[in-house]
């Protein structure tokens, strides 16, 4: 939507639209805009009696969010400039609130306040009658919206991503013409929002979050919702409020009745109840499905088979506190042949606070063929096993996972970048197993249990090596350094105690050095030739 308003106004010839810092505005001027970072206010704003568009640049966030505006332009914006049709201020940090005379920009038809701190909406903004797009995401103060808003006829696009809304107006019901619904927050009132009242947007597409789903008592609503034919939404989020009371019984049947479209590209479950998913979540038929995120899903002892999908890309499992094991079942088939999640990239589990055991299929198949990137974090209790035969994989981090064992690296042909933190038992010996040809980054962190690099040293091709509380760590002889000729980085803290003396040589491409908290470090040399 953002590049679409500026991509149609940057198609006007000058002098109707400019950029303000490169052009003097001229009174003919209808559509401008200009760049924060340079002007946040002017004088000759006054002088442009028919002015249409005013854009903020950039209209995305960008790094610098500490935008102001002059309170003059800000109020001239909404007082005389009655003929705006398009107004965008986002990210101005100074804006709290709108005047009245919002109402009086009767011919809007954009509006974004996006990443503004806007606390609510004056109710004179339900007088904008041709208003098609309101962009609030980001509004991290925004506690609520006028109960008028169904007043607003012509809309048919409201982002509230990012905002504190617990409740939106019942009306909202009313504008069965919105194509773009960023959230639908079920009430917990009699005379709220209610799930049923999602079916009466036809048109919806992009992304929907639905959330605080404990509030559907009656499940028979859910059919009612009709988001099986909503075909155009290809991200959606299921949310349960995870410190509310549930109905582990209900919300098993509302999510079994929240069956999208097959359409489906993106999927977020999260603080859902029930204990155990249904078979809709795995099913084959949602082959577009590429991003899936499961969390806080307390009472589900097994994750669901998630194997058959075939074109799932990303995967991430989040504190299911009660999953103690991934098996067959996870991979959809326990049949040597069956090839699990063709073209699964990344996968992360963090947080599984009784995971004690990742069983492998062990057939003629590996079972993540495609996989690059592996993340394990804070699985105090897993044992055994990673999956061994992982190819493709260039990236691996593991954290905080102390009973892990069994590893090796030989079988990461393509591992780029590894990262491992406090996993004591990791490997087999306190000699850190021989490193790959294609390593380029790798960070030790909190594994007192290490006493050595690997006999035959790192490889050539590192670039970066940050070691940190690793006390027992011999580091690298001296004499070795010449190896590491691509070396950029390197970071040694409250590490490598028996290390008394340190040489610095032979590292032709070093760009940074820290050293800190060796406690028996005396001495550091620089070598003429360096």
């Amino acid at each position: 939507m953002h590049d679409l308003i500026y991509d149609l106004a940057m198609t006007l010839p000058f002098p109707h639209y400019i950029r303000l810092n490169k052009h003097k505005p001229d009174k003919r001027v209808q559509h401008l805009s200009y760049d924060r970072a340079e002007y946040d206010e002017f004088d000759e704003l006054h002088e442009l009696k028919g002015l249409r568009s005013f854009l903020a640049m950039p209209l995305q966030d960008s790094p610098v969010s500490n935008y102001s505006i002059s309170k003059k332009l800000f109020f001239d914006l909404l007082s005389t400039k009655t003929h705006l049709h398009v107004l965008s201020l986002s990210h101005y940090q100074n804006i709290t609130k709108l005047p009245d005379s919002i109402g009086n920009l009767i011919y809007l038809r954009y509006l974004n306040l996006s990443g503004t701190r806007i606390k609510r909406l004056s109710s004179e903004i339900c007088k904008l009658y041709n208003l098609q797009t309101l962009l609030l995401s980001k509004c991290w103060e925004l506690t609520e919206l006028p109960k008028d808003v169904g007043k607003l006829v012509s809309l048919r696009h409201l982002d509230i991503k990012g905002t504190k809304l617990k409740e939106i107006p019942v009306q909202i019901s009313t504008l069965e013409n919105l194509q773009t619904l960023s959230d639908f927050i079920v009430s917990v009132k009699d005379d709220g929002l209610k799930i049923r009242d999602l079916g009466k947007y036809p048109h919806l597409r992009g992304s929907l979050s639905i959330s605080q789903l404990e509030n559907v008592t009656d499940p028979s609503h859910v059919f009612e919702a009709n988001l099986k034919m909503k075909k155009e939404i290809d991200e959606l989020e299921l949310g349960w409020s995870y410190d509310a009371p549930s109905n582990s019984q209900i919300q098993s049947v509302v999510l079994e009745r929240l069956c999208p479209s097959t359409n489906l590209k993106g999927l977020i479950i999260s603080g859902y109840g029930g204990d155990k998913f249904q078979n809709w979540l795995g099913d084959s038929l949602f082959g577009n499905m590429v991003r899936l995120s499961i969390s806080d899903c307390k009472n589900c002892s097994w994750l669901p088979s998630l194997g058959k999908l075939s074109n799932l890309k990303e995967l991430f499992i989040s504190k299911m506190q009660s999953v103690k094991s991934v098996d067959s079942e996870f991979y959809g088939s326990g049949s040597p042949s069956f090839q699990p999640f063709p073209s699964l990239k990344t996968l992360r589990f963090d947080h599984m606070d009784e995971w004690k055991e990742w069983k492998l299929i062990g057939g003629s198949s590996p079972e993540f063929p495609s996989l690059t990137h592996l993340s394990l974090g804070y699985c105090p209790k897993l044992i055994e096993n990673i999956p061994f035969d992982l190819t493709k994989l260039e990236y691996l981090s593991v954290k905080v996972c102390p009973e892990l064992r069994g590893m090796t690296l030989h079988n990461l042909p393509s591992l780029i970048e590894l990262e491992l933190t406090e996993c004591p038992l990791l490997f087999e010996t306190s000699q850190l197993p021989s490193c790959l040809e294609t390593l380029q980054k790798m960070t030790l962190k909190n594994i007192p249990s290490l006493t050595s690099f690997p006999e035959d040293g790192l490889r050539k091709t590192l670039h970066s090596l940050h070691i940190d509380y690793c006390e027992n760590l011999e580091f690298l002889s001296h004499e070795s350094f010449h190896n590491y000729s691509s070396l950029e980085h390197l970071t040694i803290s409250n590490s490598c105690n028996p290390m008394t003396s340190f040489t610095l040589c032979s590292l032709p491409v070093l760009q940074s050095l820290s050293i800190g908290g060796c406690k028996h470090l005396k001495s550091i040399l620089i070598e003429e030739d360096v």
